[in-house]
Protein backbone atom coordinates (compact mmCIF):
# COMPACT_ATOMS: atom_id res chain seq x y z
CA UNK A 1 0.00 0.00 0.00
CA UNK A 2 0.99 3.07 -0.84
CA UNK A 3 2.43 6.35 1.77
CA UNK A 4 0.69 8.81 2.73
CA UNK A 5 3.59 10.97 1.65
CA UNK A 6 3.58 9.00 -2.14
CA UNK A 7 -0.66 9.45 -2.06
CA UNK A 8 -0.05 12.94 -2.01
CA UNK A 9 2.62 13.31 -4.40
CA UNK A 10 0.22 11.45 -6.96
CA UNK A 11 -2.17 13.97 -6.11
CA UNK A 12 0.35 17.00 -6.83
CA UNK A 13 1.04 14.94 -9.99
CA UNK A 14 -2.57 14.89 -10.86
CA UNK A 15 -3.29 18.41 -10.25
CA UNK A 16 -0.52 20.52 -11.90
CA UNK A 17 -2.55 23.76 -10.45
CA UNK A 18 -1.81 22.86 -7.00
CA UNK A 19 1.53 24.35 -5.52
CA UNK A 20 1.62 22.92 -2.29
CA UNK A 21 -0.48 20.01 -0.41
CA UNK A 22 -0.35 18.44 3.10
CA UNK A 23 -1.22 17.14 6.57
CA UNK A 24 -1.72 19.94 9.53
CA UNK A 25 -2.62 18.69 13.12
CA UNK A 26 -4.70 20.03 15.29
CA UNK A 27 -1.64 21.86 17.02
CA UNK A 28 -0.34 23.30 13.35
CA UNK A 29 2.10 20.77 12.96
CA UNK A 30 2.65 19.50 9.33
CA UNK A 31 2.44 15.68 9.28
CA UNK A 32 2.92 14.83 5.95
CA UNK A 33 4.34 16.51 3.24
CA UNK A 34 5.56 16.39 -0.10
CA UNK A 35 5.19 19.69 -1.63
CA UNK A 36 5.60 22.32 1.70
CA UNK A 37 3.03 25.14 2.03
CA UNK A 38 5.18 28.13 3.59
CA UNK A 39 4.62 28.65 7.40
CA UNK A 40 2.35 31.82 6.67
CA UNK A 41 -0.33 29.26 4.83
CA UNK A 42 -0.11 26.92 7.35
CA UNK A 43 -1.31 29.55 9.98
CA UNK A 44 -4.10 30.81 7.06
CA UNK A 45 -5.46 27.60 6.71
CA UNK A 46 -5.65 27.30 10.67
CA UNK A 47 -7.05 31.09 10.94
CA UNK A 48 -9.72 30.08 8.13
CA UNK A 49 -10.77 27.29 9.93
CA UNK A 50 -11.29 29.40 12.82
CA UNK A 51 -13.73 31.82 11.17
CA UNK A 52 -15.35 29.04 9.16
CA UNK A 53 -15.98 27.56 12.77
CA UNK A 54 -17.28 30.85 14.23
CA UNK A 55 -19.90 31.25 10.91
CA UNK A 56 -20.89 27.93 10.73
CA UNK A 57 -21.93 28.32 14.96
CA UNK A 58 -23.75 31.67 14.01
CA UNK A 59 -25.56 29.80 10.89
CA UNK A 60 -26.60 26.24 12.83
CA UNK A 61 -26.02 24.03 15.90
CA UNK A 62 -23.49 21.30 13.75
CA UNK A 63 -20.22 20.61 14.42
CA UNK A 64 -17.43 22.25 13.24
CA UNK A 65 -16.57 22.89 9.56
CA UNK A 66 -15.27 19.99 7.66
CA UNK A 67 -14.60 22.06 4.42
CA UNK A 68 -13.34 25.17 3.56
CA UNK A 69 -12.74 26.74 -0.06
CA UNK A 70 -11.17 30.05 -0.43
CA UNK A 71 -10.62 31.59 -4.06
CA UNK A 72 -8.89 34.41 -4.61
CA UNK A 73 -6.84 36.22 -7.65
CA UNK A 74 -3.93 35.15 -6.51
CA UNK A 75 -4.83 31.23 -6.13
CA UNK A 76 -7.38 28.99 -3.96
CA UNK A 77 -6.97 27.46 -0.59
CA UNK A 78 -9.10 23.98 -0.10
CA UNK A 79 -8.99 22.48 3.20
CA UNK A 80 -10.96 19.09 4.32
CA UNK A 81 -11.11 18.31 8.29
CA UNK A 82 -12.85 15.78 10.20
CA UNK A 83 -11.27 15.44 13.89
CA UNK A 84 -7.90 17.33 14.80
CA UNK A 85 -6.29 16.61 11.38
CA UNK A 86 -6.50 18.50 7.77
CA UNK A 87 -5.24 18.40 5.24
CA UNK A 88 -4.52 21.40 2.79
CA UNK A 89 -4.00 22.03 -0.61
CA UNK A 90 -2.56 25.81 -2.26
CA UNK A 91 -3.22 26.67 -5.67
CA UNK A 92 -2.18 28.49 -8.51
CA UNK A 93 -4.29 31.68 -9.72
CA UNK A 94 -7.10 30.17 -11.05
CA UNK A 95 -7.45 26.94 -11.25
CA UNK A 96 -8.98 24.86 -13.45
CA UNK A 97 -9.93 21.91 -11.83
CA UNK A 98 -10.34 22.98 -7.39
CA UNK A 99 -13.98 21.36 -7.27
CA UNK A 100 -12.36 18.17 -8.07
CA UNK A 101 -9.00 19.16 -6.05
CA UNK A 102 -11.86 19.21 -3.49
CA UNK A 103 -12.92 16.31 -3.94
CA UNK A 104 -9.81 14.41 -4.03
CA UNK A 105 -8.63 15.83 -0.70
CA UNK A 106 -12.06 14.57 0.49
CA UNK A 107 -11.84 11.10 -0.60
CA UNK A 108 -8.05 10.85 0.64
CA UNK A 109 -9.13 12.16 4.00
CA UNK A 110 -12.23 10.16 4.29
CA UNK A 111 -10.16 7.18 3.46
CA UNK A 112 -7.44 7.79 5.65
CA UNK A 113 -4.92 7.37 3.21
CA UNK A 114 -2.95 10.83 3.08
CA UNK A 115 -2.93 10.68 7.12
CA UNK A 116 0.36 8.95 8.50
Amino acid sequence: MPSPQHKLSDLLTDFPDAVAIAVIAENGDVEAVPRPPTPAAVAAVGGLLHVADRVAAEMSEEGPVQQVLVDTPDGAVAVVREGGRCLAAVTRPRPRSIGLLLYELRTLHDHGEAMP
